[in-house]
């Protein structure tokens, strides 16, 4: 098994890596599953964030933010915002209808200047929402 890994994983190491099939015809695929890529989004009033591009998201902020849809999801991603807010006075991060809440977290509220707070998303692909899961305030 050794020489087949070896064949398909740059370095021979499999560690955080996912094999995939490709058909019966052609050889399998390794990519990635573990990795945390951290991606700094761009202040403003609406916030874009290409899901495609990393797990966690930072938001330093001197406005009054609202994240837009989040673009390129795929199914059961999961996604980390962490959002500082550096306007002066107290803010709420806004969310695009993209994102829903359950009975657990039904909303976000204000972050004092100076603090962070971290949302967790995954996104649902039967509904296309991203299901906010989780919600830790004031770093």
């Amino acid at each position: 098994m050794s020489r087949l890994v070896n064949k398909f994983v740059k370095g021979g190491s499999t560690s955080g890596a996912r094999l995939t099939s490709s058909g019966l015809a052609a050889a399998p695929t390794w990519s990635n599953i573990s990795t945390t890529v951290s991606v700094t989004l761009t202040d403003g009033a609406s916030v874009a964030l290409d899901a495609s591009l990393g797990t966690v998201f930072t938001l330093t902020s001197t406005t009054s933010p609202t994240i837009a849809a989040p673009t390129n999801p795929t199914a059961d991603q999961k996604i980390m915002i962490r959002y500082k807010n550096n306007q002066g006075g107290s803010v709420t991060l806004g969310l695009n209808s993209a994102f829903t809440f359950g009975s657990d977290i039904g909303a976000l509220t204000a972050t004092p200047n100076g603090t962070t707070d971290y949302i967790g998303c995954i996104y649902n692909s039967a509904t296309s929402k991203w299901n906010v899961i989780a919600y830790a305030k004031g770093y």
